[in-house]
């Protein structure tokens, strides 16, 4: 990948202000995921008191797919929207990505045992691999003002991908936005763990319908349409 994909331009596309390069509390936790095949995810937990803050941000579509191809060529997974159907062209462009956000907490307890794992993980060398198919992820550590950043590379550790595995989990646990629960269930998927998906609910299509004449003709049949569908004419 070109080195203006990183984690940086993932948080601008996702309508962040960045990654590291920013202003962070004094106690942060914030991780970017990667998937080969899915939107991009950012995460971001902040300690407060006896829990810990969680934010979650999803891109629509993959912001990698803008340095794969051009936009206007075929992609191999098209953009789509919340409910399913393919997001316009028009709306897709190559320095933002519309998003799906939450926010959830976690125990204060759970997030320090993920912290030490996931710090425990990092500090082991990656391993030489070609990765075709997986999550690469950065992580952006700071406690006491103390700052470490681990970029993205191919073969992390295993004990690195099992603490973002059981972070993931977790806030998928944590988190009721269906589309977020998605977005991080296909994350899962590449470090083998099976979450389930929600199905978006079926849209009804919709068929514009032009009426002549005067006003008060259309008002009229605009009142027997209403009636005879139910009220579900609008």
């Amino acid at each position: 990948m070109p080195a203006d994909y990183n984690a940086e331009t993932i948080c601008r596309a996702l309508g962040l202000a960045g990654f590291a390069d920013v202003p962070a509390p004094a106690d942060t936790l914030r991780v970017v995921l990667r998937p080969s095949f899915h939107p991009e995810v950012f995460l971001a937990l902040t300690p407060a008191g006896d829990r810990v803050d969680v934010e979650v941000v999803a891109g629509q579509w993959m912001y990698r797919q803008v340095f794969d191809a051009p936009i206007g060529r075929l992609w191999c997974f098209p953009p789509r929207c919340a409910d399913g159907r393919p997001v316009p062209r028009h709306r897709i462009r190559t320095t933002h990505v519309d998003t799906f956000r939450t926010a959830a907490t976690l125990p204060a307890d759970v997030f320090r045992e993920l912290r030490a794992a996931l710090r425990a993980g990092m500090s082991q060398p990656a391993r030489p691999v070609v990765q075709i198919d997986g999550v690469s992820f950065d992580v952006f550590d700071v406690e006491a003002g103390e700052r470490r950043l681990h970029e993205a590379t191919p073969g992390r550790p295993p004990a690195a991908e099992g603490a973002v595995s059981r972070l993931v989990e977790r806030i998928w646990h944590a988190v009721d936005d269906p589309d977020c629960r998605n977005a991080l269930a296909d994350v899962a998927g590449y470090f083998s763990v099976r979450l389930e998906r929600t199905v978006p609910p079926a849209v009804a299509p919709r068929m514009p319908i032009l009426v002549l004449g005067d006003e008060a003709e259309r008002t009229e049949l605009a009142r027997a349409l209403t009636a005879a569908s139910g009220g579900k004419f609008d």
